[in-house]
């Protein structure tokens, strides 16, 4: 297994999709878009002339005719106008209007909140470096790479959007959910890689309803197992079977593959970073709600 595989952890894949529901709740709630949306929206505002649409697909992993199709209702709203370019007549770019610069101010501070609220236990010294290390997980264009407060929070929020992007792919390359995905990892980086179905949806922050008809699925694909945990106990112990285990092997393969596809490179210190960060996470908040 080669040594970026090897830094794919259950309690990384598991707390950056929380962070990125979170975040996605928190924009659809307050500023009636997507996550994607938001970004979209704040390249436009942090570019004083203007965000040019045709990298747009590349920066946030988003198919050319979906970006063309959220930029033509930023300008239907009256959020945004595009400006085509004098030196290529097929090229343009992408301005807020004062109202979208409202709207991309309220959802920024409301996602700032929300970010706080998911790491409300901790001091504010320890949370800098929990943006800073989120800020600096993807490649982002120079004129966004400055220190200043709005760009690296542009960062942060891009950078949990692309990881969950990766996830996704990784995840519908090989026919599974990502919860699919989070219970195989969880149970790949387990002692002798079984795991108490009791405990598994609060480690992975996901609710019962979501979990048993997930682990169900999982065992008509033979890819987990169960038996009672011991005589005395009701509870269920959950085994990675033969099976699952070469496909967990792929999974990590292709999340490792698809982060980098995205500008995300994990190395050492930051995986190592990324797994303190939401294993904090996850002890102040089991659900994104």
């Amino acid at each position: 297994m080669e040594a970026s595989e090897r830094l794919i952890r259950s309690t990384i894949f598991a707390g950056m999709l929380t962070v990125h529901r979170a975040l996605d709740y928190e924009t659809r709630g307050v500023g009636d878009m997507s996550l994607a949306d938001y970004l979209i929206l704040s390249r436009a505002t942090l570019t004083p002339a203007g965000a040019p649409m045709r990298h747009m697909s590349g920066e946030f992993d988003l198919p050319v005719d979906v970006v063309a199709a959220k930029c033509s209702q930023f300008e239907r709203s009256g959020l945004a106008v595009r400006t085509r370019d004098r030196s290529d007549r097929r090229a343009f770019s992408l301005s807020p209007t004062d109202r979208g610069i409202e709207r991309y101010d309220l959802i920024a501070g409301s996602l700032h909140l929300r970010l706080r609220a998911l790491w409300s236990t901790l001091p504010e010294s320890t949370f800098e470096g929990i943006i800073h290390t989120l800020a600096n997980l993807a490649a982002v264009p120079d004129s966004l790479a400055s220190a200043a407060e709005e760009h690296r929070f542009y960062r942060t929020v891009c950078a949990v959007h692309l990881f969950a992007s990766s996830c996704f792919h990784a995840a519908m390359s090989l026919d599974l959910t990502v919860a699919e995905v989070a219970i195989l990892l969880l149970l790949d980086d387990a002692n002798d890689q079984q795991a108490d179905f009791a405990e598994i949806p609060s480690n992975l922050g996901v609710s019962q309803t979501i979990a048993l008809p997930t682990l169900e699925l999982l065992e008509k694909h033979d890819l987990v197992a169960h038996e009672d945990a011991s005589p005395e106990s009701r509870s269920l112990l959950l085994i990675l079977t033969s099976r699952g285990m070469p496909l967990c092997a792929e999974l990590k393969a292709r999340l490792a593959e698809a982060l980098l596809e995205r500008g995300i490179h994990l190395d050492e210190e930051s995986a190592a970073a990324l797994t303190s960060i939401c294993s904090l996470l996850r002890r102040g908040t089991r659900h994104f709600s």
